[in-house]
């Protein structure tokens, strides 16, 4: 019924608004920050298809339209993300700086994705944060709330980040399997401390790339890297960096 509540929220672009249709949402915007929640809604609703003994609930979510539902509003936030004008054309007010950070930071943690249209996520959303703060009396916005928030979202979304994920071969959808987040889950309650982990692929930077200690690629299914990226490769690993591979059962040809 989670599922079904998100997908059922989610407008036609691809994007969320703060109500469902049938209860008078059908006139507002799709916004940033109702996006970034709903996505992270079917991020967490598809986490629970992989609990224990959750064969049933695997064969329920994993049907196509779940996975559609995250790819388009994966779409609609590389479409749209930091537009806030541009989208909300008619409202006169500031989009509210803390609901921004808090819905985007828990995408960030369920997707892996800190990219959209080129811009870092957590930087972008502590920088409108950070606009708020008020020297004089020290608080953001005046507010003992939302300054105890801006601390525990600049100390999560600026914690390392332990592990890249490059995902080679198969459709887009091996890109919502859930193998990492469970592996920085566990680090984290190890560890005690808070843990980020991303996307990313072989057109990255080899200096970005190697300001994270660990590569995990998934083979997913055949695929053929050229010169330049085994190269890159290469010199990730003499660059101190560690390369893990999974590789599917059912990759052919690897």
């Amino acid at each position: 019924k989670a599922a079904g509540y998100w997908r059922k929220a989610q407008a036609r672009d691809g994007g969320f608004r703060a109500k469902l249709d049938d209860y008078g949402g059908l006139g507002e915007a799709t916004t940033v920050a109702n996006t970034a929640m709903g996505l992270a809604g079917l991020y967490i609703t598809l986490d629970m298809a992989f609990a224990d003994s959750a064969s049933r609930c695997t064969q329920y979510l994993s049907n196509s339209a779940h996975r559609e539902s995250i790819q388009q509003s994966l779409a609609w936030m590389e479409k749209y993300y930091d537009e806030y004008y541009k989208m909300l054309p008619t409202l006169d007010a500031q989009p509210d700086v803390g609901f921004n950070a808090a819905a985007t930071i828990l995408l960030t943690r369920y997707s892996g994705y800190r990219e959209f249209r080129d811009k870092d996520v957590f930087l972008t959303e502590a920088e409108n944060l950070v606009r708020a703060f008020d020297p004089s009396s020290g608080l953001f916005a005046g507010s003992l709330q939302l300054t105890s928030f801006a601390l525990s979202f600049l100390n999560d979304g600026g914690a390392p980040i332990v592990v890249q994920r490059i995902v080679l071969g198969g459709s887009p959808d091996f890109r919502l399997s859930r193998d990492v987040v469970h592996m920085v889950r566990h680090l984290v309650t190890e560890r005690k401390r808070p843990l980020n982990w991303r996307e990313t692929d072989l057109e990255e930077d080899i200096a970005e790339l190697l300001t994270v200690p660990l590569l995990y690629i998934h083979v997913a299914d055949s695929f053929e890297l050229d010169d330049a990226e085994w190269n890159k490769l290469r010199d990730y690993c003499f660059g101190g960096g560690t390369v893990v591979f999974n590789i599917a059962e059912d990759a052919e040809d690897t």
